[in-house]
């Protein structure tokens, strides 16, 4: 499924020679079921790497192992991922862990619908692990290969063109891939094949396993002199030579997979890995159409290009290579799906995927049933615990059981026991541990109707106190203006007298002397004074007003000063002296 990554070293003198590193298969027995069969150097289903719980394993090779594992989260969520780990014997080995994180550092960064995506890197109890993107399919060389062959089996040149051109737009994103400067990385995957390329059932296809790629500025050490890194069947001569390499090494291997997928053989073939470098290096291959009969000759000669000996000659870019690829299948018939696709996997590997699934589904049901204990993966520990071993893996055992809660109670010492209800059932069936007090619990008693009524009554009641005190406070500090005379307009203006003028008037009548009597103010010269000042002002009014002012009861005001008789001759009478005046009254305006 997910490629582990594997490299060859080339000895200069004599032949070339490919060693694959000491790197023992899997057998059946090592992959096991039970917890309690793990060796010191194993992980197992059931484990814990953080927040992932592995479930089986699905791949594996000559660097790391891929799990199918399940993602915990908050509120019950769950979520298949692929979770890529070292093999315990290389897992302190410095060169294999800088290129697993350069792998992260490098994959992670690439967002594209076709290459695999990398959630996180994490490490538990010395184990480095890769949570990544569960495809639910195979590996474009399990495709080819089928159940029951073991020899590749070439598929229909059009849905081989699709599969391949989607392998190109994600092989292309990882080669412009940026740092945060937006500096080109430069990156160059080096392992670009069959295992590498993913297909699922629904007919997406992705680049996976950059564990051997090549960037600017990666951690692990540049390839040492006569070290390749890569599969030899589908390296550039460049690759091969040593010799410095860039984007266009990945164009060759491609165009290999490509040979490969159309014709079910590799177009560079020995007897062993070093006749196979020499075949490269010699740059023959065998025409595709002499191998397929009817072999269109334009995606011939696209293979042609892609794995042309000189660098310069090939596609600059996998994205050239891909319009390449989606020209020739707008003009060679009607549009390739991902359904035909998808149906092209489901035909090839169908029951083996139904089957890995099912083993997925059991292996999650077999967790969950509690049949082996919690498994964790934790640091070497001193004292009485069982040490871990150099991959950090320890089995805990069974977890102590936490004492169950106990049931709702209301009143300790009068509480009578009742039946629960069906709802919280489960919740107190748990027994309290020996030495605990088992105290029984009774249902609650819902409120009766009168404590409601008690309760409605005095809700109204407050909030009626809070509204009369929120209407005394707006009037108190309500604002009071001067006194205002409201005019109505009439058809037919008519003299009426203002409020200043009346006052004025009444004034004048009552502190006005006569010569002979204490002066008093009579309604007639109230009534005059009132007619006088009415000529003072004019203003329209909506119909006549009559007022009537009872001044009977008004208190006798004694003249200030009586003027002197005019003296004789006609001379003018001396002023009189100052008056005191008086305080003007403000009347309220008239309403209406």
């Amino acid at each position: 499924m997910y490629g582990a990554g594997n490299y060859c070293v080339l000895v200069k003198a004599g032949r070339a020679q490919c060693r694959i590193p000491p790197v023992e298969r899997l057998a059946p027995e090592d992959l096991v079921e039970e917890w309690s069969d793990l060796s010191a150097s194993s992980l197992g289903p059931g484990a814990r790497l953080g927040r992932y719980e592995l479930l089986i394993p699905v791949a594996y090779g000559g660097m790391a192992r891929v799990w199918a594992a399940r993602q915990h989260g908050q509120r019950g969520f769950q979520k298949t991922v692929a979770i890529k780990t070292i093999l315990p014997h290389l897992a302190h080995n410095p060169e294999f862990e800088r290129m697993f994180l350069d792998e992260a550092r490098i994959a992670s960064g690439v967002h594209h619908p076709n290459v695999t995506e990398i959630y996180e890197l994490g490490e538990e109890g010395h184990v480095l692990y890769l949570a990544m993107e569960w495809v639910n399919g195979d590996s474009l060389v399990h495709v080819l290969k089928g159940i029951v062959s073991k020899q590749a089996q070439a598929i229909d040149v059009r849905i081989a063109a699709r599969i391949l051109a989607d392998a190109c737009a994600g092989l292309h994103a990882a080669h412009e891939l940026t740092d945060d400067d937006g500096k080109l990385l430069n990156v160059v995957h080096r392992d670009v094949s069959p295992h590498n390329i993913m297909v699922s059932l629904e007919g997406t296809v992705k680049m996976t396993d950059f564990g051997v790629a090549k960037a600017y500025g990666q951690s692990h050490s540049a390839t040492m002199a006569g070290q390749v890194k890569g599969k030899v069947a589908y390296m550039a001569p460049e690759h091969i030579g040593g010799t410095t390499f860039d984007r266009r090494a990945d164009i060759f291997a491609m165009g290999c997979v490509l040979y490969e997928t159309t014709t079910g053989v590799l177009p560079f073939r020995g007897g062993n890995d070093p006749q196979t470098m020499q075949a490269v290096l010699k740059g023959t291959y065998e025409p595709p159409s002499k191998l397929v009969k009817g072999y269109p000759p334009e995606l011939a000669s696209i293979i042609d290009r892609a794995l042309a000996p000189e660098p310069r000659n090939r596609f600059a870019t996998a994205e050239r290579m891909r319009v390449a690829l989606e020209e020739w299948l707008a003009k060679s018939g009607q549009v390739v799906t991902a359904t035909q696709v998808g149906s092209l996997v489901r035909q090839r590997l169908g029951p083996e995927l139904d089957k890995r699934r099912d083993h997925v589904k059991a292996a999650i049901a077999m967790l969950q049933g509690g049949d082996s204990g919690p498994k964790t993966v934790q640091p070497s520990s001193a004292g009485g615990h069982t040490p871990a071993s150099h991959s950090g893996v320890v089995s805990t055992g069974q977890q102590p059981a936490l004492p169950p809660p106990l049931p709702p109670m209301r009143d300790r010492a009068t509480s009578v026991p009742a039946a629960p209800s069906p709802m919280y059932a489960p919740a107190m069936a748990p027994q309290a541990p020996a030495g605990l007090p088992v105290l029984p619990a009774t249902a609650a008693t819902p409120p009766s109707g009168a404590k409601y009524a008690i309760a409605a009554v005095a809700g109204v009641a407050f909030a009626m106190l809070i509204g009369g005190i929120a209407l005394a406070v707006w009037i108190g500090l309500k604002p009071h203006g001067e006194p205002t005379t409201v005019v109505v307009p009439e058809t037919t203006a008519r003299p009426t007298a203002t409020a200043t003028a009346i006052t004025t008037a009444i004034t004048t009548a009552i502190t006005t002397p006569t010569p002979t009597a204490t002066p008093t103010a009579t309604p007639t010269a109230i009534t005059t004074a009132t007619a006088a000042a009415s000529t003072v002002d004019q203003v329209p009014t909506a119909a006549p007003v009559t007022s009537t002012i009872d001044v009977t009861d008004l208190p006798t005001v004694k003249p200030a000063w009586t003027p002197p008789p005019p003296p004789r001759g006609g001379a003018a009478p001396p002023p009189p002296p100052p008056a005191t005046t008086a305080k003007p009254v403000a009347l309220p305006a008239n309403p209406y």
